[in-house]
């Protein structure tokens, strides 16, 4: 069970930095030193369960007694995230069982500490993933060094890096330490005219994001993956209206060179038909499939379903993906029987009523559709705007269609975390069903169906419509009926002593409200 410790001297300088990793482990994200190392703080973190410290210091530096204290107690500090230069008598020189260490810190420190972080790098055995958001740090000789020395680092992170263009050989050396890890997230416009050559026996990348794929020479890059046998998870954050070279990145798939990649991203990527049904096809096994912004032809992921591609797919995100509409969204979900978690833009009601409504109540187009389960009740992530449609005339339909809706969602016992804001209803791809009277949205009220949603007891995490608000009554009701929500997004009632009530009424169970 996750347990928060009540520290009445900085409960309101502590607590609100409390989150949980997993079942076992609290982590403390503390901002000022001072805060950190009281002695109250350290004599409840040291007994069990284990509390973790994530430290993020943005304040004067501890005390002497404060620097006792980390000396008795620094082995309980997991995370750091350094932010100034390290010093002679730098708490992070006394620390030794960190896992992950952060790197952002003004420019102007930039080649200040190299040998210093290289000496935290080289004590801390534990240590296991590195972020930083300048490149030109993590090309010192010394750091990459101490990581190819460190057999226990796994992930290397350079995300949001600024160019600074590298010799040959730390780019070489750089790649280097990628072939060793599990994990890398790079920024490839950092290496534009580099091709290095890795070591396939020795080569054991399984999980690669790549960023600005726009660069210089990305097929150059692309090429690289076929001397990484182990690699697993590709995620390429492509720039939006930016196509891959179709004939050369086809030839690569026609290689079979990613027939056991578990996951596959290229959000924003502008594919052909083609190009996407030979990367799909060729990822037979896809775990995760994330197309989100991505323009393709709607008769590829009918291919895929024909083909039954799909069947092993547990994540699947297509949000922004206008080519697909509520019908497709309606046959992934009801074929994809292992999935998990799902983003789209937009189901109609149609499509989750049609198994329990005469389809003369729709439009008659629906009368020769066949009848399917709505839903796989497998569901953890639901990300998706719901549609209550009705035929013309049929208006005075609404209330009973959202009953029934709320009643089918009640189906999903597992959801631990539930979006019904996905996109602005008037660009929700409904072009089968439009009708005259247009469309309303869910409505999430107390009355209305939402009684139904009593078995969604898993939830942690609800998000909803931005054309409604949640009022005391549904406010109520959620803190009485979801026991394990955590975050609830959306807008409220604009009474300011209705939302301060309402952050009252929550903070005792630690739920945030945004909105």
């Amino acid at each position: 069970m996750q347990q928060a410790f009540q520290i009445p001297e900085i409960v309101h300088d502590i607590t609100k930095f409390l989150r949980f990793r997993d079942r076992k482990t609290c982590i403390l994200v503390c901002r000022q030193w001072h805060d950190t190392f009281l002695p109250s703080v350290w004599e409840r973190i040291s007994k069990p369960p284990r509390t973790y410290i994530d430290i993020d210091p943005e304040g004067e530096k501890p005390t002497k007694d404060q620097m006792y204290s980390i000396r008795k107690y620094g082995h309980l500090i997991r995370e750091y995230h350094l932010q100034t230069v390290i010093m002679d008598e730098d708490p992070i020189l006394l620390l030794n069982n960190l896992v992950v260490l952060q790197i952002t810190y003004p420019r102007d420190y930039l080649g200040l500490n190299n040998e210093r972080i290289s000496q935290v790098i080289r004590q801390n055995h534990s240590l296991t993933s590195i972020k930083s958001d300048y490149i030109c740090l993590l090309l010192s000789n010394s750091i990459l060094q101490a990581m190819i020395d460190s057999p226990s680092i796994r992930s290397l992170t350079m995300e949001r890096c600024h160019y600074f263009p590298p010799s040959m050989d730390l780019s070489s050396l750089v790649w280097r330490v990628c072939s060793r890890l599990h994990t890398a997230v790079l920024n490839m416009d950092l290496y534009p005219k580099v091709v290095p050559t890795l070591d396939r026996e020795k080569n054991c990348l399984r999980n690669l994001t790549l960023y600005g794929m726009d660069g210089q020479d990305p097929l150059s890059q692309l090429r690289l993956l076929q001397e990484c046998p182990e690699l697993r998870r590709i995620n390429w954050k492509v720039p939006e209206r930016r196509g891959y070279p179709t004939k050369e990145f086809s030839a690569l798939l026609d290689s079979g060179t990613w027939q056991d990649l578990e996951s596959f991203e290229a959000n924003g990527a502008n594919l052909s038909r083609e190009t996407l049904n030979k990367v799909l096809g060729s990822v037979k096994c896809a775990v995760h499939l994330g197309l989100r912004n991505t323009v393709f032809a709607p008769e590829s992921l009918n291919r895929l379903f024909q083909s039954g591609a799909l069947r092993f797919t547990q994540s699947m995100e297509l949000k922004k993906c206008f080519a697909v509409t509520s019908p497709m969204v309606q046959q992934i979900l009801t074929s994809c029987t292992l999935l998990e978690v799902f983003s789209a833009n937009g189901l109609s009601s149609i499509e989750i009523l049609e198994d329990v409504m005469d389809s003369s109540s729709f439009a008659t187009s629906t009368s020769q559709r066949p009848k399917y389960p709505w839903v796989c009740l497998g569901l953890r992530t639901l990300e998706v705007r719901i549609v209550i449609q009705y035929p013309p005339g049929r208006r005075r339909d609404l209330y009973r269609y959202n009953m029934l809706v709320m009643e089918q969602l009640s189906k999903l016992k597992f959801l631990t975390q539930l979006d019904l804001s996905a996109v602005d209803r008037k660009v929700v791809p409904l072009q089968k069903y439009v009708f005259d009277e247009g469309d309303d949205t869910l409505q999430f009220r107390c009355g209305l169906g939402l009684e139904y949603l009593r078995t969604m007891i898993r939830l942690r995490k609800f998000t909803f419509t931005d054309h409604q608000y949640l009022a005391e009554e549904e406010l109520m009701w959620i803190r009485r009926n979801w026991p394990n929500i955590r975050r609830i997004e959306g807008p409220f009632h604009n009474d300011p002593d209705f939302k301060q009530q309402a952050r009252e009424w929550f903070y005792e169970r630690a739920i945030e409200l945004i909105g």
